[in-house]
This record gives C-alpha cells, sequence and structure tokens, in this order.
C-alpha cells in the first residue's frame, strides 16, 4: 500500500500504475489462497536455508505452501506496475525477489515455492496490465487524430 501511495504521486501514469498494481495483488492472492493452494496441498519446510535474515518466529500456517502467497502477491503488484510505469520496474522486481527470498529463509517455504508464486504472479500481473489497457480510453491526442482521418 505504501509503495502503491508512492507511485501514485508519479502523475497519471503512476495513479494507473497503483491501481493496476493493487488490482494485480488482489487478484494474485485470490488465486492463489483460493484453487490453486487447493489443489496443491504441499507440506511446509520444517526449518529455513539457514535463516541468517528472518528468524522463524510464531507457528508455521496450517495452508498448503505451493504456491507462496506473498511471492505471488509481490510479483504481480511489481509485474503490473512496472508495464505501467517502466521507471519502477526494476526496483519493484528488486522489491518482489526480497518477498520471495525472505519467504525461503524464514522457513516458511520452499525455493520451489516461490519459484511458482513469482511465476503465477507475474502471469496475474500482466494479464492486469493487458486488460486495463483494453478498457482504458485513448489519450486525448489519438482521439483527436483518428477522428481527422
Amino acid at each position: 500500500m505504501a509503495v502503491a501511495g508512492l507511485l501514485a504521486v508519479g502523475g497519471d501514469r503512476g495513479r494507473r500504475a497503483a491501481v493496476e498494481g493493487l488490482v494485480a495483488l488482489a487478484a494474485s492472492s485470490a488465486l492463489t489462497n483460493g484453487p490453486l493452494k487447493s489443489v496443491t496441498r504441499r507440506r511446509r519446510p520444517g526449518d529455513g536455508l539457514g535463516r541468517f535474515l528472518v528468524p522463524q518466529t510464531g507457528r508455521t500456517p496450517k495452508s498448503s505452501s505451493l504456491p507462496s502467497s506473498h511471492a505471488a502477491s509481490a510479483s504481480a503488484f511489481a509485474a503490473a506496475a512496472g508495464l505501467a510505469y517502466p521507471y519502477a520496474a526494476a526496483p519493484l522486481a528488486v522489491a518482489a525477489g526480497a518477498v520471495a527470498f525472505s519467504r525461503v529463509n524464514a522457513g516458511r517455504h520452499f525455493i520451489s515455492d516461490v519459484g511458482a508464486g513469482l511465476i503465477v504472479g507475474a502471469a496475474v500481473g500482466a494479464a492486469v496490465h493487458w486488460a486495463a489497457g483494453r478498457v482504458r480510453p485513448a489519450p486525448a491526442a489519438s482521439r483527436t487524430n483518428d477522428d481527422a482521418s
């Protein structure tokens, strides 16, 4: 939400990127936490990959480990917002990668879980961006040129 707020400060393109990113995040979360986790039913790992940055604390979630909904949500936001606002694409991709790494490092997911989550999220983000382009009206300059012909 904070990143979406920062993007929204960037004018029309930034606001569009923020909205697309949040829609993609919500869609990805619904997809991974609903049908995908119920189909896969994979156990969660017992320990992190060294846990040198993020210690495992609290109880382990009971939901399926595959795919990682955190990685999917981060990737969906990064993909949709990055496609809408290319200047933000690289930092958003780095942030999504950090989220994915933290899930493995904390012992909540296997590497393949976050890999699947990143792929699902990127696909959802790209689909949301594509769909937004289909419903968004053309810029005024394009409509004027089209009307003249």
